[in-house]
C-alpha cells in the first residue's frame, strides 16, 4: 500500500475512535420512545401509532426544568442530561393528540456514563379517533 492508503486508513481510525470516546463518564442520557394508542370499543385489539413532534419536558421532582426536546419520526427522543443532577424526575409529553394534552411519568436519573430508556404510551384524544373509538 502507498502512503497515502495509509494515512487514510489512520484517519478514519482516529475519527472513528474520537467520535466513540467524545462523551464523558459522568454524562447521564434519557431515551424517551413515545407513542399513541386507540382502543375502538367494538374491537378486542388496541392499536399503537407512533408520533412525531410530541414535545418532552425533563424536570427534577420540584418543578426546576432540566432539558427539552421533540420526537422525531419513530417517536423517539433522546436527551443528555446535565452530570450533575441525581435524583428522580419528571417526563411530561406533550400534544394535541394526547387525551388531556400531556402524559406525565416518572423516572430516575441514571447513574453516570449510564442511560435511562423509557417507553411510555398516553391514550390518542378522543376528538383525534372520531366517533365511537
Amino acid at each position: 500500500m502507498d502512503n497515502r492508503v495509509w494515512a487514510g486508513l489512520a484517519l478514519a481510525t482516529f475519527l472513528t475512535l474520537a467520535g466513540s470516546c467524545s462523551g464523558t463518564a459522568d454524562e447521564r442520557t434519557l431515551r424517551v420512545d413515545f407513542g399513541l394508542s386507540a382502543c375502538p370499543p367494538a374491537e378486542r385489539v388496541c392499536f399503537n401509532l407512533t408520533s412525531s413532534d410530541v414535545g418532552i419536558t425533563v424536570a427534577t421532582a420540584d418543578g426546576r426544568q432540566l432539558v427539552t426536546a421533540v420526537t422525531d419520526q419513530a417517536g423517539v427522543a433522546t436527551m443528555r442530561l446535565p452530570p450533575a443532577e441525581t435524583g428522580e424526575i419528571r417526563v411530561t409529553m406533550t400534544s394535541p393528540l394526547i387525551e388531556g394534552g400531556s402524559k406525565t411519568v416518572e423516572a430516575s436519573i441514571p447513574a453516570p456514563g449510564g442511560l435511562t430508556s423509557l417507553t411510555v404510551r398516553a391514550t390518542l384524544a378522543g376528538d383525534v379517533r372520531g366517533p365511537g373509538t
